[in-house]
């Protein structure tokens, strides 16, 4: 009865657990919760009977006054720890998954990558042997089409001459036909350029402004079918070209002038030339010369050859260098893809994966998470951003247990962004809380099987407890969990 009487008996307050009796003479400064079917607890002298339950067993308080709830604390510690126990279960069972994956992948493309090297060397080799074709057959060529086109350009002169010879007797005829044509055809100005050409300093008495307005009147009477107007005009067009010239022109010279408005002609003539060619020689008198000029024209330029060049005794002509190119881009392709697969893993072998290579699995992959007001994204081994502003690039590794990223957005007064990964065993990959400690200065936890560790069992377990209520275990918890933290991580 002289327990908790409100009187200091003993000389360490043991007597007086739950008075202020013997506060000036305690030595005693924590009470023991025994906290039965449950872990024993010690708190502050200082909270006993403050009306505030602390143990579970309600013994830091008077009796009656608090529930006694370490059965229930028990059991969901025990829960907790079940539940830890299969997520670390399931995520060993992954990150075997993982580090399998990556024992396979990269032993293929180490097989790859030595394949690719071969076969780009042997590509250049064929690439080299090939262009060197290509560049010989089309020297081959193009001297053979200038021989061929010397041939028959030759020809061409030779039954062209022949042809006019028993033609054509005097220059008026040969003109009369050019100026027929031209105007049948609008090709005034090619009879303009020829005339020019054959007359030389003589030309200059030459009234091109009526010319060419004598010509396109000619040329609107024929599309319209007024031959007798058309042949006025050609009269006329006649007379401009051959007025003050008294010496007029040699046969030879009309020849050729002839010749070089028929070649314009046959050039640009359009889809109804037959038809115009027709009508003229139906309507207009004396204009069986031009239409007989424009036959020799087109006769004497036919007759191209098969042009080919002799390379290995065998002849091969431009239907050989396509097939050749063709050939060679085709190759160049596969290069290209075999390039990309060296480019790829070249990159690949930059990083460190890890113990076992387990966060190979992650290279190409990002983890997103919404925290508060913002949706966080990491991706591995490559950046990282808050909404679309960049906290940082993949820089380093800290042990095996931290990224760092750095060079991210810049920040007003503080200079580039970072962040800093504290990786956390889970059984899948999620951003479990996202804090900003300094100014543009970010740490993340982010959870994956990777970052589970076979040999470390019960260290885990026997601090997953504690650590629950800080860090959540899984990434449904950390929306709720983390929210009033990322509340605060603002873009600055």
């Amino acid at each position: 009865d002289r327990l908790e009487d409100d009187f200091c008996d003993c000389a360490d307050g043991s007597d007086e657990v739950r008075t202020s009796a013997c506060a000036s003479t305690k030595t005693k400064k924590f009470f023991t919760c025994e906290n039965e079917g449950y872990d024993k607890k010690s708190v502050r002298l200082s909270v006993v009977n403050d009306a505030v339950c602390d143990c579970c067993d309600g013994s830091d308080e008077a009796p009656g006054e608090c529930e006694n709830l370490c059965d229930a604390e028990a059991a969901a510690e025990r829960a907790l720890r079940e539940k830890l126990r299969r997520m670390r279960a399931d995520g060993l069972r992954k990150r075997a998954e993982y580090v399998a994956l990556a024992a396979t992948q990269l032993a293929e493309d180490a097989r790859d990558y030595e394949s690719a090297k071969a076969q780009i060397a042997e590509l250049d080799e064929f690439a080299k042997a090939r262009r060197e074709r290509v560049a010989l057959l089309e020297r081959e060529l193009k001297e053979r089409q200038e021989q061929l086109q010397r041939e028959a350009e030759a020809k061409a002169t030779a039954r062209r001459d022949a042809a006019f010879a028993e033609l054509l007797h005097t220059s008026d005829q040969a003109l009369t036909a050019a100026t027929t044509l031209a105007a049948t055809f609008g090709e005034i100005e090619a009879l303009l350029d020829a005339t020019t050409k054959q007359l030389g300093h003589e030309a200059d008495g030459l009234d091109d402004v009526e010319i060419l307005s004598v010509g396109i009147d000619a040329n609107e009477a024929f599309t319209n079918g007024d031959f007798g107007a058309f042949e006025t005009h050609c009269a006329r067009l006649y007379e401009a070209l051959t007025l003050d010239q008294p010496h007029g022109l040699q046969v030879q010279s009309a020849t050729t002038l002839l010749t070089d408005v028929a070649s314009a002609v046959t050039r640009s003539s359009e889809d109804n030339a037959k038809d115009r060619l027709a009508s003229l020689e139906a309507n207009v008198r004396d204009s069986q010369l031009a239409v007989a000029t424009v036959s020799i024209i087109s006769f004497a330029a036919a007759g191209d050859e098969h042009v080919c060049a002799a390379a290995d005794g065998e002849c091969q002509g431009p239907e050989t260098v396509a097939a050749l190119k063709a050939e060679l881009s085709e190759k160049e392709a596969l290069k290209k893809t075999a390039s990309e697969t060296v480019k790829r893993i070249d990159k690949d072998r930059l990083f460190d994966f890890g113990p076992d290579n387990a966060f190979f699995a992650l290279k190409d992959k990002c983890v997103t998470q919404t925290l508060g007001k913002y949706d966080w994204e990491i991706c591995a081994f490559a950046n990282a951003k808050q909404d679309r502003t960049s906290i940082g690039n993949f820089k380093s590794w800290s042990g095996d247990d931290e990224w760092h990223f750095e060079n991210g957005a810049y920040c007003n007064g503080v200079g580039a962004r970072t962040l800093t990964v504290r990786l956390a065993c889970g059984d899948d990959e999620a951003i479990l809380d996202v804090a900003e400690k300094e100014t543009c200065k970010y740490e993340a936890s982010l959870q994956t099987p990777a970052a589970c560790r076979p040999s470390s069992e019960d260290e885990s377990l026997d601090g997953a407890a504690g650590a629950a209520a800080e860090v959540p275990a899984t990434a449904s918890s950390s929306s709720s969990s983390s929210s009033s933290e990322a509340d605060d991580v603002s873009p600055s």
